[in-house]
């Protein structure tokens, strides 16, 4: 549904004025493409992976236990946190609602994706009221 022309005027009043506010939140946001954000995290996950190593191998050399498991740690913490920005820079786990061969039409069975919320539910049995009708 297309915004009207009072709608869009005020909606770029408020975006110049956000842009006004804070110059470097703006240059984040113009960056067209989310994948790049992704990327930048998965570069940083990378680094994080290495220091757990580094970490993990300083605290076997002088016999340092928690130092060993604190590296170990964060290695764990930084492949999960970069796995999680490579399936969402790929497009992984997204529209993987698919109906199920014993279940009519109109009922998905989700499969992995991100729950929806009360709101989207709500919706989606108010719109299958109204198509079996």
């Amino acid at each position: 549904m297309p915004l009207s022309e009072h709608e869009q005027r005020l909606l770029d009043q408020i975006e110049q004025a956000l842009y006004a506010e804070d110059p470097k939140w703006a240059n984040t946001v113009r960056i067209s493409d989310p994948r790049s954000h992704y990327k930048r995290r998965l570069v940083k996950a990378s680094l994080g992976f290495i220091l757990g190593v580094v970490l993990l191998m300083v605290g076997v050399v002088i016999q340092l236990i928690p130092l060993g498991v604190g590296g170990f740690v964060v290695m764990l913490a930084a492949c999960l946190w970069g796995l999680s920005s490579w399936k969402r820079m790929n497009g992984f786990g997204e529209n993987t609602a698919t109906a199920s061969p014993g279940q009519p039409e109109g009922r998905m069975k989700r499969r992995g994706g991100p729950r929806q919320g009360f709101m989207e539910r709500m919706e989606e049995r108010w719109r299958r009221r109204h198509d079996e009708r």
